[in-house]
Order: C-alpha cells, then sequence, then structure tokens
C-alpha cells in the first residue's frame, strides 16, 4: 500500500477545498452559515407560509429585522412528518402566532378540521414567577400584551384553541390526550420542563418535538432541563444548527 507524500496530501487538501469552496455560502441568517443546498426558502409553499407567518410581526427578529427561514424549514418538515400520526399539534410559547400561523398554512391544517391546533402561552410574556432571574432579565420588556390580537388572528380556524395563562396551570382537563406533534419555546426552563413532562405520556409513538431554544447558548438552562428529562426517559435530543432541539417520541 503506497504511502502519500506530503505533496500528494497538499494536492489532495487543495482539490477538495476546489470541490467544497467555503467562499460560496449560500445561507447566512439567525447564527447559522453554511454553504449547503437551502431551495426550500423559495419553494412556492413554503414562501407563502413564510411570508404569512412574517405578517404576525412576532418579536424575536425572526418575523420582524433578522430571518429564520431554516429554523422555520425546520418546524415544517417536523410538522409534516407528524401528519402521518394520528394526534393533535401543541404549541407551548406562541407570542404573536408567527411559527403557529407558519405551520397552520404550511401543513394546510384548515383541510384537516378533526387535528387540532392547542396554543399554550401567557401572551403576554414570561411569568415572573415561574423564571428565573436570569431570564426574566434577558427578556424583560420585549414581550407585550398580545391575546386579543392572537385571537382574532386565528379565529377563522375553527380547530385552533389558545389556552390562556402559565403552564402548567394551563395543562388540565382540556389538554389533547393524543398529542402528534409539539413546539416548545418559552424562554424559561422551569414551564419548558413541566410540559414536556406532562405531554410526554400523551405524545403518540413517532410524535416529534421541536425545542426552540435548546442549542442557543444564551438558554443554557432550558437546555441542562431537557437533557435531564431526556435522560430520565431513555431518549436522545438531535441538537441542530439552527439552534433548536429536535426529540422524537420513540418508546
Amino acid at each position: 500500500m503506497a504511502i502519500s507524500s506530503a505533496k500528494d496530501r497538499k494536492n489532495q487538501a487543495s482539490r477538495a477545498a476546489d470541490c467544497f469552496p467555503v467562499s460560496e455560502r449560500t445561507y447566512n441568517q439567525d447564527g447559522l452559515i453554511t454553504m449547503h443546498d437551502c431551495s426550500f426558502m423559495t419553494e412556492p409553499r413554503f414562501a407563502a407560509a413564510y411570508e404569512d407567518a412574517r405578517e404576525t410581526g412576532s418579536w424575536c427578529g425572526p418575523w420582524g429585522q433578522a430571518s429564520i427561514h431554516w429554523r422555520a424549514h425546520t418546524l415544517c418538515w417536523a410538522g409534516q412528518t407528524a401528519c402521518n400520526l394520528d394526534g393533535d399539534f401543541v404549541e407551548c410559547g406562541v407570542d404573536h402566532g408567527g411559527t403557529a400561523m407558519l405551520l397552520h398554512r404550511y401543513l394546510r391544517l384548515d383541510l384537516q378540521p378533526e387535528r387540532h391546533m392547542y396554543l399554550y402561552d401567557t401572551f403576554c410574556g414570561l411569568d415572573r414567577n415561574r423564571s428565573s432571574d436570569s431570564e426574566w432579565n434577558h427578556y424583560e420588556g420585549i414581550y407585550h400584551e398580545c391575546y386579543d390580537e392572537v385571537r382574532v388572528r386565528f379565529e377563522e380556524f375553527s380547530n385552533v384553541r389558545l389556552k390562556r395563562g402559565s403552564i402548567p396551570d394551563t395543562l388540565d382537563e382540556t389538554a389533547p390526550e393524543k398529542v402528534a406533534f409539539m413546539h416548545i419555546d418559552m424562554n424559561a426552563a422551569e414551564p419548558e420542563s413541566a410540559a414536556i413532562q406532562f405531554f410526554w405520556p400523551r405524545l403518540v409513538l413517532g410524535a416529534m418535538v421541536v425545542l426552540d431554544d435548546y442549542a442557543w447558548v444564551a438558554c443554557h438552562k432550558q437546555k441542562r432541563a431537557m437533557d435531564q428529562f431526556a435522560s430520565a426517559h431513555d431518549v436522545s435530543i438531535l441538537s441542530l444548527p439552527t439552534g433548536q432541539g429536535l426529540l422524537i417520541k420513540t418508546k
């Protein structure tokens, strides 16, 4: 077996660089820079749903000054996969309804009246009693009252249920018994942990759980809480370069 010389290895490295030039960046948004294909951004169905979501005015930069196409793409993929399962959709952390609108439009849930979407939020920001000092200080002054706005936004959809209040207080007998998809984005570890613990027995096999804040450095408390939950239930969370985490109910 021939041993490559230093010159050969240098030539191979140069050739590899020519094949995959890092200067040809295709995507630079939301903390993610890549040279990979992102043609999903211009796919008509996705582009239309994304625009409807952006128009909700949800803060977080996503639908305003910044853009989160790849995060939205992850949600749409997970939601589409969950449509093959029996169960409802749940979102814990709604704000102005950007991601909920994205999913409802992209998945055409208006044509699936038997499948309900449950939206849980205070609709006025973090609950001071269920967030740490660092979490509260980080988001103080960002969120504002928006319940009536969101209620009007979704009132045309008979299969959308708004649940106002703090988690776990609102997780009562009105929660769906079977859940195929769950999106968690409450910016605080305590309510997020309470949400996944409550809904885990209700998630059907194969159910998709997307954790919006999982891999963001500023959200380490949420990551730690979710990792502890995953370890206790012998499952694992996929850390994504979008900052999200992906968990699938496999047992």
